[in-house]
């Protein structure tokens, strides 16, 4: 099923024009019966992956199958199954992406679904870790492409409290260029009343420097940042970075 899975993103890929009619005809009608909650999980996870690389691959000319996906993938947001659980919550990611207005009807279940999936008890357990990271990587996406029906501080702020990204590293280089896009926007939202945001997104960018989640050009996108907020607003960024554990200054000061 894994093969048959990649067989059909590749088909999506490749011929963008011609496989949508011939998917909603022939393979459609398959994938949604290997979508229901009396299939085995390795088909569940092989339905979602197919549907998720459509949405990636084909972006807003996906969104005629939405209607037959959607409803399915977002009851398997919170599945017990790590594997199907983490397919879900990524193709939650791809739809906000790809879905422009046509999908704003469904951003606030959508942000609460997978809210609730990040702060349960054992999602940081090794189970369920990845499928946690990718859960947060797409509540990031829902905020960058969903902003205008969201309540954007109080969204971001939360986020803010799921991060780090740790257990994944293609979506932590996925989330950390996503947060330093927000902070670089000079939105008021992101950094919070009397920046109250401020100290949270320090201690993200002390936790990943000089680790194998960020990538060179994230490690000095992250320095100049921080080299613009000292030089802007020095008191604001001292009292900010007061806050944290001396480990994390440290690494805040030196850069390494």
């Amino acid at each position: 099923m894994a093969q048959v899975s990649d067989l059909i993103g590749i088909l999506s890929k490749y011929y963008k024009q011609s496989f949508p009619p011939l998917f909603q005809s022939y393979i459609m009608p398959l994938v949604i019966e290997m979508l229901k909650p009396t299939s085995p999980a390795a088909d569940r996870q092989a339905a979602l992956c197919i549907f998720d690389d459509i949405i990636e691959h084909l972006g807003a000319s996906s969104l005629v199958f939405l209607q037959h996906f959607y409803p399915l993938a977002i009851s398997y947001v919170g599945d017990e199954d790590p594997n199907v659980r983490q397919a879900a919550v990524y193709g939650m990611g791809l739809i906000m992406e790809c879905g422009g207005d046509q999908v704003k009807a469904v951003v606030p279940e959508v942000l609460s679904r997978l809210s609730q999936v990040i702060v349960l008890p054992n999602s940081r357990d090794e189970t369920y870790r990845l499928s946690t990271d990718n859960a947060i990587s797409a509540v990031g996406k829902l905020i960058k492409f969903q902003a205008s029906s969201i309540d954007y501080p109080q969204a971001f702020a939360m986020w803010l409290s799921f991060l780090p990204v740790t257990a994944d590293k293609i979506e932590s280089k996925v989330t950390y260029p996503l947060l330093c896009e927000f902070v670089e926007s000079g939105n008021p939202n992101v950094f919070g009343a009397n920046y109250a945001n401020l100290p949270k997104i320090l201690s993200v960018f002390a936790q990943v420097l000089g680790t194998e989640l960020i990538d060179e050009a994230i490690t000095q996108r992250i320095v100049n940042i921080l080299k613009g907020m000292s030089a802007s607003s020095p008191d604001i960024i001292q009292k900010a970075v007061a806050q944290l554990p001396i480990e994390q200054q440290n690494k805040l000061k030196f850069g390494n």
